[in-house]
């Protein structure tokens, strides 16, 4: 919970579904240097919402032994709480968790909500940090794709982030065993939302102030790229197309939110030749990240396309349609092209790693085709918070 990811894509919800009633045990595994530096927040913030939470140290260092390490410490903070209260739900989000909640749901009996978000086997794998070149990592991605096939077959709902990703689902496992053959009955798709109250509507403005605070001109275009650089984004070709942008538009400037190294992006920028001083690197808490943002002309988001993507939805991308901030996306992530084509709210690269496709985005781009009350008010239907949370709240109460 001391993550980003967990500031943004855990505790809202919890805080929202506590609202409406129900009462959580969270139990999670936390580095203990964001203990350090978020605990004592996360500790009140859990508090105040009547959320109890139970935070295990995490496990770092040798591969596979500090995992199931993990999994083991859940697996029994998990089944102590059990033995001392009565729970109508474990909701586990991804695998390693599910783990623990299919145990609980064979022994105790308590409904088991599978949170799968993505296909986290196939991501390691197609990531690269599973190399299936190696026979130690293919025996964990088979191991795993077969613990996938029973966690879908225990749980009583399975949540996906994306409608293409129901229907991976519906397409693999309508037919292999009873339990599964109602899965698209029993599947939602909540993909990642956003908190509209924390993430406002852009305006003139605040735009401007937010431009001078940051010391750029009032006329400056600003591109941003907020989140982290590795694995499966692209900095490469986000600073290629600024670099492109960049020539079209010479009062461009990159903003870079990040809390990853900054050095990747300068490397980049020197082997591109853009000067230093078209560059803003930032890091930021999650209360400042929207300050930062309301800088912003158009965000980029380019994120490399697979199989396993077929099922992300990325968090930055409902932060800036919250704001009615355009995006730049390529083509092969989730349901992105589609979304985002139905809204309005940017342009879609049909591929990154080319010139000439990045140079039609550019040419195409222009500020004044998009509005942000628009973006903001259609991006509500399926990005807002209280979306997400309502369909949580349905899957407890109608199950």
């Amino acid at each position: 919970m001391t993550d980003p990811l967990g500031q943004s894509q855990v505790l809202p919800y919890l805080i929202g579904l506590s609202q409406k009633g129900h009462h959580f045990h969270l139990v999670s595994c936390e580095k203990p240097d964001r203990m350090v530096q978020w605990g004592d927040d996360i500790k009140a913030l859990c508090i105040t919402h009547s959320i109890q939470w139970h935070p295990l140290p995490y496990h770092q260092g040798i591969p596979f032994v500090s995992g199931w390490r993990n999994v083991r410490a859940m697996r029994k903070k998990a089944f102590s709480l059990a033995r001392q209260e009565t729970f109508d739900w474990v909701h586990c989000r991804s695998y390693l968790a599910g783990l623990v909640g299919q145990k609980l749901t064979k022994r105790k009996g308590i409904k088991f909500l599978f949170d799968m978000r993505g296909f986290w086997a196939d991501e390691r794998a197609e990531s690269g940090l599973w190399p299936q070149a190696k026979w130690l990592y293919r025996l964990l991605y088979r191991f795993f794709k077969r613990k996938e096939k029973e966690l879908i077959a225990n749980a009583h709902h399975i949540v996906v982030l994306t409608a293409k990703a129901k229907e991976v689902l519906w397409e693999k496992y309508q037919n292999p065993e009873p339990k599964t053959q109602n899965i698209k009955l029993k599947t939602s798709v909540i993909p990642c939302c956003a908190d509209f109250a924390h993430f406002p509507l852009q305006t003139p403005p605040k735009k401007q102030a937010a431009k001078q605070a940051l010391g750029l001109s009032t006329d400056a275009l600003v591109v941003s790229y907020l989140g982290s650089l590795g694995t499966w984004y692209l900095p490469k070709q986000m600073m290629q197309f600024f670099a492109l942008f960049a020539q079209k538009h010479p009062h461009a400037h990159l903003l870079v939110i990040t809390q990853d190294d900054p050095q990747v992006i300068y490397s980049l920028a020197n082997e591109l030749q853009i000067p230093f001083t078209k560059i803003l690197i930032k890091s930021a808490s999650r209360q400042a990240v929207p300050n930062l943002l309301m800088t912003s002309d158009v965000g980029l988001m380019f994120i490399q396309p697979s199989f396993a993507k077929t099922a992300s939805s990325p968090t930055k991308m409902a932060e800036y349609l919250a704001m009615g901030i355009p995006l730049i996306a390529n083509e092969g992530v989730g349901d992105v092209t589609e979304q985002l084509r139905a809204m309005g709210g940017g342009l879609i690269v049909a591929d990154p790693f080319s010139i000439p496709s990045l140079q039609t985005a550019i040419a195409a781009y222009s500020p004044s085709h998009f509005l942000a009350e628009s973006i903001r008010n259609k991006a509500q239907a399926i990005f807002n918070l209280s979306r997400g949370v309502q369909a949580y709240d349905a899957i407890f109460k109608n199950e």
